[in-house]
């Protein structure tokens, strides 16, 4: 429905409106010539205005005469009649019909009431003529001549005017062809009074120019509309279907391209006029089909592509006398592909496709034009030209369609978004929640955080515990302040205090103090051999700790080990790439790897996994693996220093591998 009006009403009057439209021209009675005399002693040039030189003309073959009554009577074996308009390859003279290419002379006389000055007014001759009244030279367009050579072709629309010796007006045209594949007078001549003739040439370029203008208008339109919508395809194809028809129009009629580029040759023109509307016929195609994907074929529209570039390259490129031998195939095509447009329409409006009627009436007026046109094209009738209105209200109806489209995305994106706007009101109360619940998650996140700390601060308090019950030397107790200072630290909420620390002074310190030769005193058997390479090893972290991670990781080794067996420790600096270790990874960095290497009984593969298991920890913890706890601190320091472990354990061999990142130097 559009402004309140149903659609399908429209139809009725439409199909009415293509019929008054497109045979009214077929109503009209004028005289016509008989034997090359046209009488129109009963015309009233003033009132009926002008007419149509249409009839018989006395035509005479490859001669160019002054006067055809000397033909006539010379060389009656060419002389006869030709119908005007028509093409003088259609004429049998002797039982043979002529070439189009060669020349002829025409001839009419013409019975007037008066001798006020008149005027004729010519289109086109196909393709070079000399214009002859009463015996004088009066016009010349192109340069008509004897052979190929010595013509030159032109298309130039043209008005003279003269004045009549007599009431008896002899009109001659010296015709030549040999450049076009038809040939003669193919469109109407006017006769008429010259301000008539004026005002009607002015009348049709402002018609060609208003549809060009409307047209154009209507190709920026579709232009904009798929610039802003780019998954509007149709609305693109519109847009160049109508440049290329828009421009078209500036080349046929009229010509007005005469006006604005008068130097432009024939033969160029003709090439542009077929190419541009070659190229507009899967051009047409192309717009149904992205109007309606289901309904047009894409492999006959991929071949109306494919069949209409094979003859616009041809006829670019090939001779242009071959060139013109494309139009009526071509036509045949273009007639066809109208067809099947038709069809097409006609089944989307009995499917109901929406908008299908707006493009039925459009190609209804479409089609009727192009077959008048070929028709005329074809037969020679001379009738209007009908085409460029026919594109003109199909272009219309096409835009008028793709705007109702346009309007209607419109509408649709305005309910979206007034449907996105309350479900952004929604989100943004939901985002409120979520903020809510959030916030309340961190602060639950960090009580679990808390505690975890609290659990592995625990860990290092429950081993120093026990080194205070068995000594009671002041190392113990600066681990024991050291851990009962981060529990302070953490339950104020304040970060556990870090130092530098040169991991290497602190190992040698440990191995020459007395905890460490406490440690061999209780194991004599034990033989541990020392490799500490002699460079220093920055880390950010705190002293009692590491020392805590030294001495439960030796009393660890000393307890699982056997009598008499070797324990190796040593220290290095590396540069370390990205890798995968026991369970974890290890960024890329400058480290100071800590090496214990024993010949145990090695770790049981499930107490391995246990260790690493924050689940399981608790139970080492509180005291149901006593053997393992002290291996379980150790990791715990070390992750604390943001460090990380690798352990290769097998039965008879166990070695630790101890990450600690160095700090990067300033």
């Amino acid at each position: 429905m559009i402004f309140g009006i149903k659609l399908k009403s429209l139809l009725p009057y439409s199909i009415l409106l293509l019929l008054i439209f497109f045979l009214s021209p077929l109503v009209a009675e004028e005289p016509r010539a008989i034997n090359g005399l046209l009488d129109l002693r009963d015309w009233d040039f003033e009132i009926d205005g002008e007419i149509e030189l249409k009839g018989d003309w006395e035509f005479c073959w490859n001669r160019h005469l002054d006067s055809h009554q000397m033909c006539e009577k010379s060389l009656p074996s060419l002389t006869t009649t030709a119908e005007v308009p028509g093409y003088w390859n259609d004429i049998e003279i002797s039982g043979d019909q002529l070439p189009a290419l060669g020349f002829a002379t025409y001839q009419l006389n013409v019975l007037i009431s008066n001798r006020d000055r008149l005027a004729l007014k010519f289109l086109t001759i196909g393709t070079a003529y000399r214009l002859i009244v009463d015996g004088e030279l009066i016009l010349e367009v192109g340069q008509p001549g004897r052979t190929e050579i010595s013509t030159r072709p032109a298309y130039a629309p043209q008005i003279v005017s003269f004045a009549p010796q007599s009431n008896r007006v002899e009109i001659v045209l010296q015709v030549s062809n040999f450049h076009h594949r038809s040939a003669g007078l193919w469109e109407p001549i006017k006769l008429g009074r010259p301000a008539t003739l004026y005002k009607l040439r002015e009348s049709e370029l402002s018609q060609d120019l208003m549809l060009v203008g409307a047209i154009l208008i209507m190709a920026l339109y579709n232009l904009a509309t798929w610039f802003f919508r780019r998954e509007n395809q149709s609305g693109l194809y519109l847009a160049l279907f109508c440049f290329f028809i828009g421009a078209r129009i500036l080349l046929v009629g009229e010509r007005y391209i005469n006006e604005i580029l008068p130097g432009l040759g024939w033969e160029f023109l003709t090439r542009i006029e077929y190419f541009f509307w070659m190229i507009s016929v899967p051009l047409f195609m192309s717009f149904m089909h992205a109007l309606y994907r289901k309904d047009i074929s894409k492999l006959i529209l991929q071949t109306a592509w494919g069949i209409s570039s094979l003859f616009g390259i041809a006829v670019l490129i090939i001779p242009i006398r071959t060139a013109t031998e494309l139009v009526p195939p071509f036509q045949a095509l273009t007639l066809l592909a109208i067809i099947y447009g038709v069809v097409q329409v006609g089944l989307t409006i009995y499917r109901r496709r929406g908008g299908s009627v707006l493009l039925g009436i459009g190609c209804g007026f479409l089609f009727l034009a192009v077959v008048a046109d070929i028709a005329d094209t074809i037969y020679g009738l001379g009738g209007e030209n009908r085409i460029h209105t026919g594109l003109f209200v199909f272009v219309l109806f096409q835009s008028l369609l793709v705007s109702i489209r346009s309007s209607r995305a419109q509408q649709t994106i305005e309910i979206q978004s007034s449907q996105l706007m309350k479900a952004n009101m929604e989100l943004q109360i939901q985002e409120k929640l979520r903020r809510t619940a959030e916030g309340e998650s961190i602060a639950l996140y960090q009580q679990v955080d808390q505690s975890d700390q609290l659990k592995a601060l625990g860990v290092i308090a429950n081993v120093v515990a026990i080194d205070l019950s068995a000594e009671s030397d002041t190392a113990a107790s600066r681990r024991a302040n050291a851990v009962l200072r981060d529990i302070v630290n953490l339950i104020r909420d304040e970060q556990p205090i870090r130092d530098d620390v040169d991991l290497h002074d602190l190992i040698e310190k440990f191995l020459e103090g007395d905890e460490y030769q406490n440690l061999l005193l209780q194991h004599p058997k034990l033989d541990i051999i020392t490799d500490i390479e002699n460079a220093s090893a920055p880390i950010a972290g705190s002293g009692p700790h590491l020392e805590t991670l030294l001495i439960t990781l030796i009393r660890y080794i000393a307890e699982v080990q056997p009598e008499d067996q070797v324990i190796i420790i040593s220290g290095r600096r590396f540069t370390m790439e990205a890798q995968s270790l026991f369970q974890h990874e290890l960024k890329a960095g400058e480290y100071y790897v800590l090496k214990i290497a024993d010949e145990g009984q090695g770790i049981d593969p499930i107490d391995l996994v246990n260790i690493f298991d924050p689940n399981e920890q608790s139970n080492f913890y509180a005291g149901l693996n006593k053997r393992l706890r002290n291996l379980a601190a150790a990791w715990t320091i070390l992750k604390n220093h943001e460090g990380a472990i690798d352990i290769y354990s097998v039965l008879g061999a166990t070695r630790l591998d101890l990450y600690f990142p160095l700090k990067v130097e300033q």
